[in-house]
């Protein structure tokens, strides 16, 4: 059977597979909401996008757990879901975290304006910028000391307040239905890597502090973020999410390929060279692209610090594996051609029995990808020495765990100790979910 059909066949994730439940006993995920009219967060496409949606996939992730990430809840039930601990951490403007709260201030940031490339401004200044034109802005710029002198300077222009989320916005800009918009810079980033044609005519001076607030009945979450959130805020990955957010940054990373765009309705610039490819080596070609998601963001240039190179971080052994020349990594349909022809591999290599569970059987590919075939295949002679089913994801995904537990001994069988299980658990999460994403939102 092509594993084309065997993907086809798996679950929409909603029942909550092996993989999911042994998720929620390693650890259950962080619920976090954003109250409404917060920038920061917005979907496109199915797809989470701003600064605070990336942290805290960077956190949950580092720790091996998954994310449940709710924007645009009403201030009030966030505040109450996080006194009584049905949310793990809120977001929302520093002003307003109530004293004494378990919070952390991550992000300042401001709101600019954004128009067509192609209008003409009538003066200097913001009202000679504006002049008698459309005005549009999220709700949560009304909460701000700048709208207030927006009010003052702009008595000229039309002035419309939306619930509709930014992309949606800046789209309707583009097409005429408003002349300027106003967001936060960082959404800004973000919707210009999807919507053409707009720049920013105006920054407002006012920065805007946004805190990450934790709920009390949870203190232990409060610290282990901030002792994550100190080493992670020094580090290069760090930076780079402050620069894309900022603008200063490579946007293209929402995308990939230098000077395209992603388009909404569909993943990547990269769809017709991955659909391509996974026709051609019977691999769902919805599976490759949230590979190359949760590897590379979509970045075709990318090489890790242990030389995992390219949209699917395919390292040089792999290349050698199938016989390619390593220095052609870097052209995108060979290191996706590779990936396919890998994930293809670890299949037939692990020998499923007949029956096994397609949830199951992919999490273990997966896995196999993520740590290499040889940790999988210890992690399942484990798992038979431990009276469990090697084909179940819970008992493998439980051994790779065992592997890693200093205290742990198994004498019947020999294996290599495997520090990374939190990071593996998380990939096969991350991808599946990813998968599940863009089943329901593509062809």
């Amino acid at each position: 059977m092509l594993f084309l059909l065997v993907l086809c066949e798996c679950g929409t994730g909603e029942g909550g597979g092996d993989g999911r439940n042994f998720a929620a006993g390693y650890g259950r995920p962080v619920r976090v909401s954003a109250a409404a009219g917060i920038p920061g967060c917005f979907v496109v496409g199915g797809e989470r996008y701003g600064y605070f949606c990336e942290l805290m996939e960077a956190y949950a992730e580092n720790g091996g757990r998954e994310l449940d990430f709710t924007a645009g809840v009403s201030s009030a039930r966030m505040w109450n879901n996080l006194r009584s601990g049905l949310t793990d951490v809120g977001v929302a403007v520093s002003s307003d975290v109530e004293a004494g709260a378990l919070s952390l201030p991550v992000r300042t940031t401001t709101y600019v304006m954004l128009a067509g490339r192609e209008r003409p401004c009538g003066g200097t200044g913001l009202s000679g910028t504006v002049g008698s034109g459309r005005v549009v802005m999220p709700e949560g710029f009304t909460r701000t000391a700048s709208y207030a002198g927006l009010l003052d300077s702009l008595a000229g222009a039309q002035l419309y307040i939306s619930p509709l989320n930014v992309y949606e916005l800046a789209a309707g800009l583009a097409r005429g239905e408003s002349d300027f918009l106003i967001c936060e810079q960082g959404e800004a980033a973000v919707v210009g890597e999807f919507v053409l044609g707009l720049a920013t005519v105006y920054e407002f001076a006012e920065r805007v502090d946004i805190s990450m607030v934790f709920s009390p009945e949870n203190p232990a979450l409060y610290y282990d973020f901030v002792r994550w959130f100190g080493g992670y805020s020094r580090t290069e990955e760090y930076a780079a999410l402050c620069d894309v957010y900022s603008g200063r940054g490579d946007g293209r990373c929402f995308g990939g390929a230098e000077g395209d765009r992603r388009v909404p309705n569909g993943i990547s610039v990269w769809d017709g060279m991955i659909r391509e490819v996974g026709m051609r080596e019977g691999v769902d070609w919805r599976l490759l692209s949230a590979i190359a998601y949760k590897e590379s963001r979509f970045r075709h240039n990318v090489v890790s610090p242990s030389g995992a190179c390219g949209l699917m971080q395919i390292m040089p052994v792999t290349a050698r594996h199938f016989k390619i020349d390593q220095r052609r990594l870097s052209d995108p349909e060979v290191n996706i051609t590779l990936a396919a022809k890998l994930i293809k591999s670890i299949d037939e290599s692990l020998g499923f029995a007949e029956g096994t569970p397609d949830e199951s059987r992919l999490s273990i590919i997966l896995a196999a990808y993520n740590c290499g075939i040889g940790t999988v295949r210890d992690a399942r002679r484990l798992a038979r020495a431990e009276g469990e089913n090697p084909d179940s994801w819970e008992a493998v995904s439980r051994c790779l765990a065992l592997m890693g537990d200093g205290d742990y001994m198994c004498d019947s069988v020999t294996y290599r100790r495997f520090s990374g299980y939190g990071e593996t658990l998380a990939f096969v999460d991350g991808v599946k979910q990813k998968y599940y994403t863009y089943r329901k939102v593509v062809e």
